[in-house]
């Protein structure tokens, strides 16, 4: 009998938690390496230092 409800609580509270988390790591990681190529693809453009201003 505990196997089953072992089961439900896996779906319902662990398996969403770590499928959000290992997406908002992914899109951390493309975000890091989307800005990175974009900085050394366009370097030295006036675009990239106003888009770093605050």
């Amino acid at each position: 009998m505990i196997g089953p409800i072992a089961v439900i609580v896996f779906m319902v509270a662990v398996f969403p938690v770590g499928f959000f988390l290992s997406g908002a790591l992914l899109s951390a990681l493309f975000g890091e390496f989307g800005t990175r190529t974009a900085e050394a693809e366009h370097e030295g453009s006036e675009l990239v230092e106003l888009s770093l201003r605050r």
